[in-house]
């Protein structure tokens, strides 16, 4: 069975981006109860907390895995990996990280969750030969 090249992104949003997004709204909102230079202090936190929540969104859309027929390549933010999958020696979805083992004894952690971790792990399984 051949198959074309499969890209797997992160579709949810992450859960620190949604404390970000709430720490900017209660500081905006504090921001306009105070006066004064504490208000400005209040809005100057608020900024960050949106600049972290987006640089955080941000970070996860370029989060990847591609599966191709011979290899499979993981990104994480700027960090790019190429790996065999022959060298695949089992994949464990169970575990936080190093979901993917390989025969050498070394793993790798891939940047997905909920259905995209479950669909590479499918595509990603070593077949085993029939008797």
């Amino acid at each position: 069975m051949s198959f074309g090249p499969t890209v797997l992104r992160r579709r949810s949003v992450r859960v620190l981006a949604v404390v970000a997004a709430v720490v900017a709204v209660a500081f905006g909102v504090l921001a306009l109860l105070l006066d004064r230079w504490m208000a400005g202090a209040a809005m100057a936190i608020a900024g960050v907390s949106l600049l972290a929540m987006i640089w955080h969104l941000v970070q996860s859309r370029r989060s990847a895995v591609l599966i191709d027929t011979n290899q499979f390549i993981v990104k994480d933010g700027g960090r790019q990996e190429r790996f065999d999958r022959a060298e695949i020696d089992s994949i464990d979805l169970s575990r936080l990280r190093g979901q993917v083992r390989f025969k050498d004894g070394s793993s790798v952690t891939l940047p997905l969750d909920g259905d995209e971790l479950i669909e590479a792990g499918l595509l990603l399984s070593p077949t085993r030969p029939t008797p």
